[in-house]
């Protein structure tokens, strides 16, 4: 593998990283949770592109680093998925409990 194909793989993965980032600060400032899916589905699918070649061995250190600053992005990206499912849940158990509320209120004052 040449330098310069060395260069364009850091390069792509470094693409990648910001986008990643990118996708999850758009996460964290919008509920359009199936267009972050469909982006999250494209960039695993770049990623795995420019992962297809074996690795090379003067290249191992500048896609280690890429590659843990994607663990990273990766890790806060499900931390806030996960905070936003548990927010979502608790708010469907809020409006559950206030519907049985209203219908138990309803069946006594009509008792």
């Amino acid at each position: 593998m040449t330098s310069n194909r060395v260069s364009l793989r850091v390069t792509r993965l470094a693409s990648l990283v910001e986008a990643y980032r990118a996708l999850l600060e758009t996460a964290q400032g919008s509920a359009e949770w199936q267009t972050i899916r469909e982006r999250e589905v494209e960039l695993r699918r770049q990623l795995e592109s420019v992962l297809q070649e074996p690795l090379q061995r003067h290249e191992a250190d500048a896609v280690r680093i890429q590659l843990q600053e994607l663990l990273v992005i990766n890790h806060a990206l499900s931390e806030h998925i996960e905070r936003q499912r548990s927010r979502l849940f608790s708010d469907m158990r809020h409006a559950n409990q206030v519907r049985r509320a209203a219908v138990a209120y309803r069946h006594t004052v009509m008792g």
